[in-house]
Order: structure tokens, then C-alpha cells, then sequence
């Protein structure tokens, strides 16, 4: 494929599109943040709603996880390295609510299940999120479908940016 095809074909893309991504847009709750983030997260959180309004509900999930991971790092003071001990550390100064606590950990066991390719976990995912019929892993990554990975995505980035916002402020319009 030469450049004006590639050109041409993501013009294309980009009119076939837009009418859903300008419904992922919307389904967004809007956050402003009344203080400086500590750095990276500003970044993550703005790609990872770019990603999700996309289509790239795997990366959103991702980037989420990493955003958290910069939140709880900064408020939590925690010397631990991993998200299950920062999360009761969370708990414990009470930091976190404990729906809170159950959506990082929720996060944390999906993105735990992407990036190490844990097919059986996708597969019970699948089938608890899934019409029976559907309950496979190659299922619940096509976006649109009820109960697919769009949904846990969504669920994500509205948790990354909550905390953000609960630690960060939300600035005054």
C-alpha cells in the first residue's frame, strides 16, 4: 500500500467512524482537575480517553491501570510494589471506600488477565458477562457487544478519573 492509499483508506475510516466515536465521547463523564497530577498521570488519563473513544477498549484498560497504579503510588506513600498491598494500605488510612477498593481490584485482576494472556480467565469473564451463547474470549473483545470488554473499559477510565479527581480536586467552572 502506497502513502495516498494508506492516506485515503484512513480518511475513510475516519468518516465511517465518527458518528461512533462521538457516541463513546458522550458517554463520558467530563472531569477537570483543580491541581497539578503528579507526572504521567495527565498523560495517561487524556490517551486513555482517546482510546477509548477510538475503539481501543484493551489499551484503555491498560493505561487505566497504569494511571491508578501513579494515584495510589502518590497518595498511599506505600514502599510495596504491588496493587493488592497498596490497595488494603488504601483501606486502612482510609483513603479508599471500599467500592472504591473493589473496582482497583477488579482493574487490577483484568489488566492482570490482558497482559498476561491468561486465556482461561478471559474465557470465565466471558462466560459471567456474556449471553451464554457469545462466552468466548475472541467474543468479549469485539467493541459494541453488551458485556464486552466496551464495558469494562468504560468502567476504568470512570474509576482512573474519579480518583483523580477525588485526590486531585475537581476545578471550580
Amino acid at each position: 500500500m502506497d502513502t495516498q492509499a494508506y492516506r485515503d483508506k484512513l480518511t475513510k475510516w475516519d468518516q465511517e467512524s465518527r458518528e461512533e466515536r462521538v457516541l463513546r465521547w458522550q458517554q463520558i463523564k467530563p472531569a477537570s482537575y483543580g491541581s497539578l497530577l503528579p507526572d504521567l498521570l495527565w498523560e495517561y488519563i487524556v490517551e486513555a480517553v482517546n482510546m477509548y473513544i477510538r475503539g481501543h477498549p484493551t489499551g484503555t484498560v491498560l493505561l487505566c491501570a497504569a494511571a491508578i497504579e501513579i494515584i495510589l503510588a502518590d497518595q498511599i506513600k506505600a514502599k510495596s510494589a504491588n496493587t493488592i498491598s497498596k490497595i488494603r494500605r488504601g483501606r486502612e488510612l482510609g483513603l479508599l471506600e471500599e467500592d472504591e477498593a473493589t473496582r482497583i481490584d477488579e482493574l487490577r485482576k483484568l489488566r492482570n488477565e490482558l497482559i498476561h494472556a491468561h486465556a482461561g480467565q478471559l474465557k470465565k469473564r466471558a462466560m459471567k458477562l456474556l449471553p451464554a451463547e457469545w462466552a468466548s474470549p475472541s467474543l468479549y473483545f469485539l467493541a459494541g457487544l453488551p458485556g464486552s470488554i466496551d464495558a469494562d473499559a468504560l468502567k476504568c477510565l470512570q474509576t482512573a478519573r474519579d480518583l483523580a479527581v477525588k485526590f486531585y480536586g475537581e476545578k471550580e467552572q
